[in-house]
């Protein structure tokens, strides 16, 4: 998963933005998302 091993700061960034473009509907997966971006990205 691109995510979990970004080329850069920025790349992720990016990427978290697609990310949100693509959830806007969806709130459910969104916080999903959300709570394993925390306990994957914040631990690095």
């Amino acid at each position: 998963f691109r995510i979990e091993h970004p080329a850069s700061p920025a790349a992720i960034g990016v990427l978290l933005g697609l990310l949100d473009e693509w959830l806007v509907e969806r709130p459910d997966l969104r916080r999903m998302f959300a709570l394993w971006i925390r306990a994957t990205l914040m631990r690095k």
